[in-house]
């Protein structure tokens, strides 16, 4: 073999090894929540959160009832923001009043222009813990379903406010 096909096979082999860990990171930061649906918005993190905020004002019917009955019969709420110091994800939590369901969602910075806001499960009623993952325990039909309802009420509305500010 000569001296200029070990270069390009040393070459080839670096770039394999380097998509490797790139693929392998990404695989990395979403294994918390691997059966969330993701949405990719051209807006920063703190945008995004904006647009959240500012969608929840301008639909008060979209929030979450302050007193939910949670796990262990306490009565409490679902926060929107990260759940302590070392957490790197920004929950926020939609009520949809028709159906009774509890919407919990995730947002995290892909960089430092888009984030993703990923629609990640379901509790049925005001009674936490009857949580079903959107891509895991749905029928393909019905989880169809569920995410084009998401895309529609909320979604949409957040990404245009997200990108447009």
């Amino acid at each position: 073999m000569t001296r200029q096909t070990q270069w390009i096979v040393y070459v080839l082999i670096a770039g394999v090894l380097v998509f490797s860990f790139y693929k392998l990171l990404n695989v990395a930061n979403t294994v918390s929540y691997p059966y969330g649906e993701e949405y990719r918005i051209s807006a920063a993190e703190k945008d995004v959160v904006g647009a959240v905020n500012m969608f929840k004002a301008r639909h008060p019917e979209f929030k979450v009832p302050d007193s939910l009955l949670m796990p262990g019969g306490r009565k409490g709420q679902l926060l929107d923001g990260p759940r302590g110091k070392g957490d790197y994800w920004y929950h926020a939590y939609f009520y949809y009043p028709k159906e009774q369901q509890v919407i919990k969602t995730w947002l995290k910075p892909v960089d430092s222009s888009h984030t993703i806001f990923a629609f990640d499960a379901i509790n049925q009623g005001l009674k936490i813990g009857n949580w079903r993952g959107v891509n895991k325990d749905y029928g393909h039909d019905e989880s169809k379903r569920i995410k084009e309802l998401f895309e529609q009420r909320i979604l949409s509305e957040v990404r245009s406010i997200a990108e447009h500010s």
